[in-house]
């Protein structure tokens, strides 16, 4: 996915690349026990604190260029 990312928004996908590897990885090593899941991403966000700045413009990105939103709102009851 990175490399595919337009250039005005490639390292911003890295970034949010590299800490879903990260969400999937704590999933997938601790999968009985959420607690050490938490631990781990604690861990993870702390480490890659940008990646929710990247998140917001790549969101603002895709709005603007594609005219897609990567958080739509949805009511309650679905």
């Amino acid at each position: 996915m990175r490399h595919a990312a337009p250039g005005a928004i490639r390292n911003d996908v890295g970034a949010v690349v590299d800490l879903a590897d990260e969400v999937i990885g704590a999933v997938a090593d601790h999968h009985d026990d959420p607690e050490a899941v938490a631990a781990q991403l604690r861990t993870s966000v702390a480490r890659h604190e940008g990646a929710a700045g990247s998140s917001a413009k790549v969101v603002a990105y895709a709005r603007r260029t594609c005219g897609v939103d990567l958080n739509p709102v949805v009511a309650d009851g679905g």
